[in-house]
């Protein structure tokens, strides 16, 4: 994935690309896994590990649903 947004983006936007790819990877990951630990907690471990499964593919499908959209509306 790094190697193909590497590719993809500008050289003079490779530095500020590369800071949000990092923020991303090393920044959200532990929040997500303290977040679901609780959740775990609360609701029960499967029930927990199966709504972080849904999470992703909820928010993948919004925003497939939104950028069909932004596309249809130019």
């Amino acid at each position: 994935a790094n190697a193909v947004l590497q590719g993809l983006v500008p050289g003079e936007m490779r530095g500020r690309v590369m800071s949000v790819y990092s923020l991303i990877a090393a920044g959200f990951m532990p929040l997500g896994s303290m977040l679901l630990g609780s959740l775990g907690s609360l609701i029960g471990v499967p029930l927990a590990v199966g709504l972080g499964g849904v999470a992703p593919i909820a928010t993948a499908a919004l925003s497939a649903h939104l950028v069909a959209e932004v596309r249809t509306a130019e």
